[in-house]
């Protein structure tokens, strides 16, 4: 079974976090026999969907499957393969943010035109694939008139283990005293909701009558993900716009606790997770729970869980090679 992979652009030196996820998926698939060749999108925007329109109809005809991860490389492949015989069949991964969810162009959430169109589009697109992977049931919602899928990306359970906290800050060279909460994103991205997690970090401060250290993903190389989660208390998911976030599960599977907001599958991940805390975007909320994980000292259970909801890397690639063999066994 070979399986060209169309996806944006993966990690490299100087992007080391971008698409991170997504490749631990195609090494996974790799890992219980797929094959797999890849053409990740890069290069000057526009212009670089064209230039490689070539080189995706000559990898099509090399492989028994084409799936697309994102909207645009769904395009990519459809346009691409226009007129291609045999006809080879093409599944869409649609990842969430930007091409079934909306993408907020400010702080305070509002929806930009762009954003409207690319969606609408998307839709619209959806109901042209063999088959439709979607990460979050809201994300399924969106698209009714279509089958889904609902797979969210799974969890390197080998790279996101729970570890001592004091080790962790040293590896890091942050102090081990007091209390340190983890924001998941970059503060610059305004879909990430830094401010709303500041805001309620300086309330958890007054009530704690402590100084908090805030962590921030920002920047950070995938490999050191981990040490950040276990050098913290609790974490904080404050985000506009997310399909089934990787971080949650991955602060998860590190048993770090979790305050988060209701934003893609967050509060069905955070269901029932000792420790965790699914509230509204209310700020003293937030504060609130954010205070209780300070107090209690306690981590979460959060990858049991995770395996017991088949969220690992191995049965998420067992589910889409699945699909995979599916969609191969209608058309033989």
């Amino acid at each position: 079974m070979k399986v060209l992979m169309i996806c944006p652009e993966l990690p490299h030196d100087k992007r080391p976090g971008t698409m991170a996820p997504t490749r631990r998926q195609f090494q996974s698939l790799e890992s219980v026999g797929v094959e797999i060749e890849t053409v990740d999108i890069r290069g000057v925007p526009i212009l670089k969907y064209f230039a490689l329109m070539p080189k995706v109809r000559k990898f099509a005809r090399q492989n028994d499957i084409i799936h697309t991860h994102f909207g645009f490389a769904g395009w990519l492949a459809k346009i691409a393969t226009l007129g291609m015989r045999p006809r080879k069949p093409i599944m869409i991964s649609f990842m969430g943010m930007g091409d079934l969810l909306h993408t907020p162009r400010n702080a305070s959430g509002k929806i930009g035109f762009n954003s409207y169109w690319v969606t609408g589009v998307n839709k619209w697109i959806a109901k042209k694939f063999v088959r439709v992977i979607v990460k979050s049931q809201e994300m399924a919602d969106v698209i009714p008139h279509v089958k889904c899928d609902v797979i969210p990306n799974g969890v390197d359970l080998n790279s996101f283990v729970p570890s001592d906290r004091v080790e962790a800050c040293k590896a890091l060279g942050v102090s081990p005293t007091g209390y340190t909460v983890f924001f998941p994103g970059n503060p610059t991205n305004l879909t990430k909701g830094y401010p709303l997690a500041m805001e309620a970090v300086g309330l958890a401060e007054k009530q704690l009558g402590e100084s908090i250290q805030v962590l921030k993903l920002g920047g950070v190389p995938p490999e050191k993900v981990p040490i950040y989660m276990n050098a913290s208390h609790a974490m904080l998911m404050t985000s506009f716009i997310e399909g089934s976030p990787n971080v949650v599960k991955e602060a998860m599977a590190s048993n770090l606790p979790t305050v988060g907001v209701p934003v893609g599958d967050v509060h069905w991940l955070l269901g029932g997770v000792a420790n965790c805390h699914c509230t509204s975007r209310d700020v003293q909320e937030i504060a609130n729970a954010l205070v209780a994980i300070l107090k209690s000292g306690q981590r979460s259970n959060g990858r049991e869980i995770i395996v017991q909801r088949g969220l690992d890397l191995e049965s998420v690639a067992k589910r889409v090679k699945g699909i995979y063999e599916e969609i191969l066994s209608r058309n033989s």
